[in-house]
């Protein structure tokens, strides 16, 4: 059985998913202004890409991690968002940004997750 090419949303998703962690962590890294938080955000960014790579050729254990990790990444996002966005008004932007960055991930988490190709699908 040859491998079937990875349909284009979930390419999108994937690259969705790398986009928000480089963000996150350079946003985090510029907030901090430490060595450790660049080489955390740094390290977050290599390992998912290569996560995110190893789903895309459709293996089933990088599929189910980056569906789990994706969606506690945007568990996090939307919990902090919302109180950014809901309590405090004077990071309501960062909070809404926090929210769309949430809601990207939601999408990309099902998008590879309903993508997956299952034994029993024959095409």
């Amino acid at each position: 059985m040859t491998a079937q090419p990875a349909p284009p949303v979930r390419d999108a998703a994937l690259m969705a998913f790398v986009a928000v962690t480089a963000v996150d962590g350079a946003v985090t890294a510029l907030r901090l202004g430490t060595a450790d938080a660049w080489l955390t955000g740094v390290l977050a960014v290599v390992v998912y890409s290569a996560l995110s790579w190893l789903a895309r050729s459709g293996r089933t254990v990088s599929i189910w991690a980056v569906v789990v990790i994706m969606l506690i990444n945007a568990t996090r996002h939307l919990t902090l968002g919302g109180g950014e966005f809901m309590v405090d008004s004077g990071h309501a932007v960062e909070g809404a940004l926090r929210l769309a960055a949430g809601g990207v991930l939601t999408w990309g988490a099902l998008v590879v997750f309903r993508t997956r190709l299952r034994r029993d699908d024959h095409g």
